[in-house]
């Protein structure tokens, strides 16, 4: 005789009233398995995302406001003169940007790239905007938002 038949066979020798009372409590197990591992997880985070909406909310508007600053400033009239990467490299020491943290390279006397695998948004900006105001042209950028907040990934191409 197989587990099933074994079950079957003790199931039908049962009283009508104790299958009852055996399928309510199962149903009830059941419902409050599914309540314990899918509807509970679900409204958690539900609720968890719910609380960082706002934050989230606010750090796009504060981003969105930067970019604009930074868009709406004035060039510079007089362009430098000298290698645009020893410009960029001084201009960012002068905006806290560690250069260890940076990997440089110059395509041409007036043309640099620019790498950071992580750098604060806000020092970027205002390193950038810098770059603007002394006639540097930013060519190419790739940004992208690491899980640490305010912090980026940066690969930008700068030429005069």
């Amino acid at each position: 005789m197989t587990i099933k038949q074994k079950l079957l066979n003790a199931w039908q020798q049962r009283q009508p009233r104790e299958r009852m009372i055996l399928a309510g409590g199962a149903g009830i197990a059941l419902i409050g398995l599914l309540y314990a591992y899918g509807i509970h997880p679900l409204l958690e985070d539900s609720a968890r995302l719910k609380r960082q909406l706002p934050r989230l909310r606010a750090d796009t508007a504060e981003i969105k406001g930067k970019i604009q600053q930074f868009a709406g400033k004035p060039a510079a009239t007089t362009l430098p003169t000298g290698p645009l990467l020893d410009q960029l490299k001084s201009m960012a020491a002068t905006h806290g940007l560690q250069d260890s943290k940076l990997d440089w390279a110059a395509k041409s006397p007036a043309e640099a790239t620019m790498r950071a695998d992580h750098l604060s948004f806000d020092g970027w900006l205002a390193f950038a905007g810098a770059a603007k105001q002394e006639g540097v042209k930013l060519t190419h950028l790739t940004a992208e938002a690491l899980g640490e907040p305010g912090m980026v990934k940066i690969e930008a191409v700068f030429a005069r």
